[in-house]
């Protein structure tokens, strides 16, 4: 675990600004997440539906 403390500096490259891969890499981990999560919500809303129609 990293300590940022208030520097927000510590995410981010020196040199060119971007986002270090490091902290990149758990981003896009997220983005993943969101997104099965979008997919179970469908899934289950779906599902609902369907033991409804029953």
């Amino acid at each position: 675990m990293l300590s940022a403390g208030d520097n927000p500096a510590v995410f981010y490259e020196q040199d060119s600004g971007s986002l270090r891969p490091e902290f990149t890499a758990h981003v896009d981990r997220l983005c993943d997440l969101q997104e099965f999560n979008r997919n179970l919500i469908t899934g289950a809303s779906e599902l609902r539906e369907q033991l409804r129609a029953r």
